[in-house]
């Protein structure tokens, strides 16, 4: 094979590869379209064309939790994790400044119990805990906030307990790394408002 040769093919791999999936980039979703029984598979956000008819698949930019005595939407890219030991379940969905938490607990447990156990773990010194009131959907909650400075950085510990009639306890986390300012983090906002659009309580 001359030098122009393996040029040209040289150039065709690299056209291939340009033209196909970054690297660098996430793979794409499959997804499985079912229509009449016929499966279709195609990549997150492609275009399905079936009887003249074009149908674009692109998977939601959020996730439904779905756990305990609540249900709601949160951002896709936050990393959920979960943890289960006896009589106790933990799930955590962490953003970059907001994470949020649910406990489950099977036996009666009070809100008092989990702040004080969150100020020895980010240190009494560093704590000031005052009542806090929000409303979230329909569900007027009534919790605690531990204000919490460590080293000029300012965050907030918001916990709720919630009613239910399963004889366990209930309980929902919202902790938020504030802006330099001290105000709410951009994150924690626009995710509370898809909350409170989106829950539901069971």
């Amino acid at each position: 094979m001359n030098k122009i040769s393996i040029f040209l093919l040289f150039l065709t791999i690299i056209s291939i590869n340009v033209n196909g999936q970054d690297e660098n980039s996430e793979p794409l979703m499959n997804l499985d379209i079912y229509v009449n029984g016929e499966k279709f598979q195609i990549k997150d956000g492609d275009t399905l064309n079936i009887s003249n008819t074009q149908i674009v698949v692109k998977s939601s930019d959020f996730m439904t939790f779905d756990f305990g005595v609540v249900s709601f939407d949160y951002p896709k890219y936050f990393a959920y994790s979960f943890e289960e030991d006896f009589a106790y379940k933990n799930w955590t969905l962490d953003g970059n400044d907001l994470v949020i938490m649910y406990f489950e607990i099977g036996a009666e447990a009070e809100l008092d119990m989990f702040i004080k156990e969150m100020v020895k773990q980010f240190g009494r010194k560093n704590c000031n805990v005052i009542d806090h009131f929000v409303k979230i959907g329909d569900l007027d909650l009534k919790g605690k906030r531990i204000n919490v400075e460590i080293i000029g950085q300012k965050i907030t510990y918001d916990m709720y307990k919630l009613e239910s009639n399963d004889f366990k306890s209930h309980f929902i986390a919202f902790q938020d790394s504030k802006n330099e300012d001290g105000l709410d983090s951009k994150e924690s906002i626009e995710t509370l408002n898809i909350i409170n659009e989106t829950i539901q309580y069971k």
